[in-house]
C-alpha cells in the first residue's frame, strides 16, 4: 500500500463512526493539550517508524551499510520487526501473552499516513498474533493531523516524551538515549531537550559529550555510524569523558607536564582497550586521574607503556570494512564487522594484554612502596584533628600511655 493509499484509507477510518471507540487519549502536541479520539485501524494501513528512538542504533547501523530502510517494503519491514522484538525480548514475550489473553490495553499514536509514533512494538505483537491465529485484530490508536515528514520536529518530540518520560525508561537501550538526544538537538535547545527527556540540563550536555566521544571511537575503529558496536560499552565512555574533562587545563594528580596531544593519545589507547573488550573496571587503571592508580599519572610508566603499545599497533594490518562489503555484498553488517574485529584482535590481543598486565603490576608495586607514606600522612591528619581542650576529660595515665607508644613507633621509623 502506497503512502497516498494509506492516507485515503485512514481518512475513511476517521469518517466511519463504527471505527471510533469510546476511548480518548490526552496528548500534548503542537503546544496544545487536548483529548484525541481512539480508532480501530487495520494493521495493513500502518507502517513502522524507522526513526523510532528505541531501535535507532540498529536502524542507523543497518542504513550505514545498506541505505535507508523503507518500512512500506515487506523485506525492510521484516528487518524493523526483528529490531523491535529484540530491543526488549523478555518484555515483548510477556506483552505478547498479555495481548493474546486480554487484548491491547494501551492505545497508540499514528500519523495521518499511518506511521506508528507510539506503539510500534504493540502493533508488531498484534501482527504476530494475527499471523499465528489467522485473525484480523485491529490496532487501537489516535490519529494525528500530520504526516511524519511534514512535522517531524513535533512528532519526534511527542514520541520521545512517551518513550523517555519518567515512567517509560526501564527497558530503554542505553545507547539509544544518546542518539535521540543528538537528533533532538537539531531542533531544540538544551533546555527544551531537558524537558522533553525529563532530565536535567547538565545530564543532557553530558550525553551529547559522551555521544561525541562514541562517534570518535567508531571513526577511530573504521566503522562510523555502526552504533551496534557500542552495545555494553557505555560505562567505558562515561568514564573516559570524565577523565578527559579532568585533564583539561592540567591536573595535580599527574606528575608531569602533558599536552593536548598526550590526552588525545590517551583517548586512542583507551579506545584500543575498549575495542579489545577489557572490562570497564580494569580499563580505569589506564587513565583515571589518581596518582597511585593510573598509568597516565606517572610519566616514566606512561612513556614506556605508550612506546610498547605503539610498536604493537603500528604493525597491525587491518582489513578494510569497505573492501569486505564490496567483496561480500550478501553478508550481513554484523558478520563483516566481526571479521574485521577478529582479524584485529588476532594481531594485537596477546601483546596488548601482556603490556597491560605488566604495567598494572608496576602500578601495584608503586602502591606497595607508597603505602607507608600514605599511612604516615593519615596518622598526622588524625593527630592534628585532636581537640586539645577536651583532653582534660580523659585520665592522664591513658594519655601518657598512648603518647609513649606513639613516640616508640616514631623512634623506630626514624
Amino acid at each position: 500500500m502506497t503512502q497516498a493509499d494509506r492516507i485515503i484509507a485512514i481518512q475513511e477510518i476517521k469518517n466511519n463512526p463504527d471505527s471510533k471507540t469510546e476511548e480518548v487519549r490526552i496528548i500534548n502536541y503542537n503546544g496544545e493539550i487536548k483529548p484525541y479520539p481512539v480508532y480501530l485501524i487495520p494493521l495493513e494501513y500502518l507502517v513502522y517508524n524507522v526513526v523510532n528512538g528505541r531501535i535507532r542504533s540498529r536502524t542507523r547501523s543497518h542504513e550505514e551499510r545498506f541505505g535507508a530502510l523503507d518500512p512500506s517494503n515487506d523485506d525492510d519491514a521484516t528487518i524493523i520487526e526483528q529490531f523491535l522484538f529484540d530491543s526488549a525480548k523478555g518484555r515483548n514475550e510477556k506483552t505478547l501473552e498479555s495481548i493474546e489473553e486480554i487484548g491491547q490495553q494501551e492505545s497508540g499514536i499514528i500519523t495521518e499516513d499511518g506511521v506508528v509514533i507510539d506503539g510500534n512494538r504493540r502493533s508488531l505483537l498484534l501482527r504476530m498474533i494475527n499471523r499465528k491465529n489467522n485473525s484480523n485484530t485491529k490496532f487501537k490508536a489516535v490519529i494525528l493531523e500530520d504526516k511524519l515528514q511534514d512535522n517531524i520536529q513535533e512528532i519526534i518530540k511527542l514520541e520521545t516524551s512517551y518513550q523517555m518520560g519518567v515512567d517509560s525508561k526501564v527497558d530503554y537501550n542505553p545507547i539509544e538515549k544518546y542518539i535521540r538526544c543528538k537528533e533532538l538537538n537539531e531542533y531544540y535547545s538544551i533546555q527544551q531537550i531537558s524537558s522533553i527527556m525529563a532530565e536535567d540540563e547538565k545530564k543532557i550536555n553530558s550525553w551529547l559529550e559522551i555521544l561525541n566521544l562514541m562517534d570518535n571511537y567508531l571513526t577511530y575503529t573504521g566503522t562510523p555510524n555502526v552504533y551496534t558496536k557500542l552495545d555494553k560499552k557505555e560505562g567505558h565512555f562515561v568514564d573516559l569523558v570524565q577523565y578527559i574533562r579532568n585533564y583539561a587545563g592540567g591536573n595535580n594528580n599527574v606528575n608531569w607536564e602533558y599536552s593536548d596531544a598526550d590526552v588525545t593519545k590517551l583517548r586512542n589507547i583507551y579506545f584500543d582497550y575498549i575495542r579489545l573488550g577489557v572490562p570497564v573496571m580494569n580499563a580505569r587503571i589506564i587513565a583515571r586521574p589518581n596518582l597511585s592508580r593510573s598509568f597516565f599519572c606517572h610519566h616514566d610508566i606512561w612513556s614506556s607503556f605508550v612506546q610498547e603499545r605503539d610498536n604493537i599497533i603500528d604493525n597491525v594490518q587491518e582489513i578494510s570494512l569497505q573492501k569486505l562489503r564490496e567483496d561480500n555484498p550478501e553478508e550481513t553488517n554484523e558478520s563483516l564487522i566481526k571479521q574485521v574485529e577478529d582479524n584485529w584482535k588476532e594481531q594485537v590481543e596477546a601483546p596488548l594484554n601482556e603490556i597491560f598486565l605488566y604495567y598494572s603490576g608496576v602500578i601495584d608495586d608503586f602502591i606497595a612502596d607508597y603505602a607507608p607514606l600514605r599511612l604516615l600522612q593519615r596518622a598526622r591528619n588524625s593527630l592534628s584533628r585532636i581537640d586539645l581542650e577536651k583532653l582534660n576529660h580523659i585520665r592522664d595515665n591513658e594519655i601518657n600511655l598512648l603518647i609513649g607508644e606513639i613516640e616508640a613507633i616514631i623512634h623506630k621509623i626514624k
